[in-house]
């Protein structure tokens, strides 16, 4: 995921470790790590003190995140089948 890679980007401007970024965000570095690697999104809860520990602002912060989100949403929307959809639905 692209945001994954924004985040390591500001995380190394920023100084900080991801065990050095954990205990701020209230998260463990296991959660700062997956973020990073892109197999978990920051939840939006945690988006205010991740801005504020990477020193970006907020909205920016969000705009990579949800463009990512889109994307993938808009990638599982074009490979799902009309089975796979019904088994949602129900």
């Amino acid at each position: 995921m692209q945001y994954a890679k924004t985040l390591r980007r500001w995380l190394q401007q920023s100084g900080l470790t991801p065990a050095e970024a954990a205990p701020v965000l209230g998260v463990g570095f296991q959660t700062v790590y997956a973020w990073l690697d892109g197999a978990h999104v920051p939840p939006a809860t945690r988006i205010p003190a991740l801005a504020a520990a990477l020193g970006v602002p907020e909205a920016k912060l969000r705009q990579v995140i949800n463009r990512d989100r889109a994307a993938r949403h808009a990638r599982d929307d074009a490979n799902a089948t009309p089975e796979a959809i019904d088994a949602v639905r129900t």
